[in-house]
């Protein structure tokens, strides 16, 4: 893979050319991303989850497999998902090797010291 496929999905898009302002996006060009060497579980992830909002673990456990069941249809369904502060994430490519999907997705991280708003707030909240 060389550097100009990294970027195919961006780029391939009709009518969503490059916008004034638009966030720095991070490629990964032939899997040499930076990384701490940690792979987190879903059980850790969870874990800190729990202890980041405060909530009962079972009640968390069903609003994370929820959520994360959501996040994957969505991003099967080539929607395009904004998660502040995470960023913007959408899928770039798929492909089925016979033994599993590979999906490829793309991380659009907000600026630094940038807040981005909440798409998913109510008017007035």
């Amino acid at each position: 893979m060389d550097e100009d496929e990294s970027v195919a999905g961006a780029a391939g898009r009709k009518g969503k050319g490059k916008r004034r302002g638009a966030k720095t996006e991070i490629n990964v060009v032939s899997g040499k991303a930076p990384r701490s060497g940690v792979q987190v579980k879903k059980k850790d992830f969870l874990d800190q989850v729990v202890d980041a909002s405060g909530g009962k673990k079972t009640e968390v456990r069903g609003v994370l497999d929820a959520a994360l069941a959501l996040i994957a249809e969505r991003l099967m369904a080539g929607d395009e998902i904004a998660l502040p502060p995470l960023g913007r994430l959408r899928m770039v490519r798929e492909k089925d090797n016979g033994k599993a999907r590979i999906a490829t997705l793309r991380l659009q991280l907000p600026g630094e010291g940038e807040v981005a708003a909440d798409p998913l707030a109510e008017a007035g909240d």
